[in-house]
């Protein structure tokens, strides 16, 4: 037996040949024409006085407009409020003492306090919870994002059942101070 391997036959070679000389002058024509530049999480940064300012005062600016602004975003939430009950037909004012802010807080012009939610709005409404978890099961690929959402709304929704049921007239809120809270931590 030979230990020399056999070499392929000419027309083999020169295809190979071809074929490299062509991968080459692709090659060298990629590097000369084709600039790729890295993806901007893997360059350095450059902190330019500018870039620093824009970093630092921005933000300190953005934040004072808001801190000046409050009361009049204050008065544009009361306003969308005000607009949404008389339309709910909930009979929402605008109290005529100012608070310690300075303006005028929401008033509760029912005279009675809130109705609390009755066995039937509760039984409804854990009813549509409950369909709304068991649509969110066979969600998959493009109805996934919907997925998570509709979950954490049917936790949340699931909880205020249970503390309505459990404790149907201890809720601390009245709708205005509820209302007004809401306000407070949404600026905040």
């Amino acid at each position: 037996m030979n230990s020399k391997t056999r070499t392929a036959p000419g027309q083999a070679q020169e295809h190979d040949r071809i074929f490299r000389a062509a991968f080459a002058a692709v090659s060298v024509a990629r590097e000369r024409l084709v600039n790729i530049r890295p993806h901007r999480s893997i360059t350095p940064l450059t902190v330019t006085p500018w870039l620093l300012v824009q970093a630092i005062g921005l933000p300190l600016l953005l934040c004072g407009l808001i801190y000046l602004g409050k009361p009049m975003l204050m008065d544009f939430w009361r306003e969308c409020i005000l607009f949404w009950s008389n339309l709910l037909n909930i009979p929402f004012t605008l109290s005529p003492q100012l608070d310690s802010g300075g303006q005028r807080p929401l008033a509760y012009a029912g005279g009675l306090p809130a109705p609390r939610p009755g066995a039937t709005t509760l039984w409804v409404t854990a009813l549509v919870t409950l369909g709304a978890l068991v649509l969110s099961f066979p969600m998959k690929h493009a109805k996934l994002p919907l997925k998570y959402p509709l979950r954490i709304f049917t936790v949340v929704q699931a909880g205020a059942l249970l503390y309505f049921w459990l404790l149907p007239g201890g809720f601390p809120y009245s709708m205005v101070r509820h209302s007004e809270e809401l306000m407070t931590i949404g600026y905040a």
